[in-house]
């Protein structure tokens, strides 16, 4: 089964830390235009939705950035 993470869009605040810490781990700066992922908002509706990557080999630090625990790792990556 194909490794993936888990969007829980309902609890996404759009605080932006995901969006920090990704080039941080992958450039060592924070630098949101580098960033594997974005937040895509629907104001109309009130949602934001996290569009993460899949790329990584361990999501580790953008699960553990999220305060609200909006993305975590699927069951396969433990």
């Amino acid at each position: 089964m194909a490794k993936a993470l888990i969007v829980e869009y309902e609890n996404c605040t759009g605080c932006g830390l995901c969006v920090m810490i990704c080039p941080f781990v992958h450039t060592n700066e924070f630098n949101p235009a580098k960033s594997r992922i974005r937040l895509v908002r629907i104001p109309t509706e009130g949602i934001i939705i996290p569009n993460v990557c899949y790329q990584c080999a361990s999501p580790a630090p953008c699960e553990e950035a999220c305060p609200v625990d909006a993305i975590r790792m699927g069951p396969e990556w433990q």
